[in-house]
């Protein structure tokens, strides 16, 4: 997905990767009750939603909330690989 298409595109767009509560600790190593905590303050936030199994996933008001600090974060990167590939291959000396 372009920096573009997740601009003017929907949650819906994507296609969905729901997680659970246990999947989220277990990836990351925070402590269950820790994540169960941080994901009712997203869901208060309405950056995520829970479904009937309990799978949590994204919301477009997040998306939208953040798209300032994805474009910020995606300048940054583009700037980084900039200076790796100045790194990679210096200018010829003449």
């Amino acid at each position: 997905m372009s920096r573009e298409d997740f601009a003017t595109g929907t949650v819906s767009d994507i296609p969905a990767l729901p997680i659970n509560l246990q999947s989220i600790a277990d990836y990351s190593g925070i402590p269950r009750e820790t994540v169960r905590r941080k994901l009712d303050i997203l869901i208060e936030k309405g950056w995520i939603e829970r479904d009937a199994r309990k799978l949590v996933s994204a919301t477009d008001k997040a998306r939208d909330n953040l798209l300032t600090l994805t474009a910020s974060t995606v300048r940054y990167l583009q700037g980084i690989a900039t200076a790796i590939e100045r790194f990679r291959d210096p200018p010829e000396s003449e």
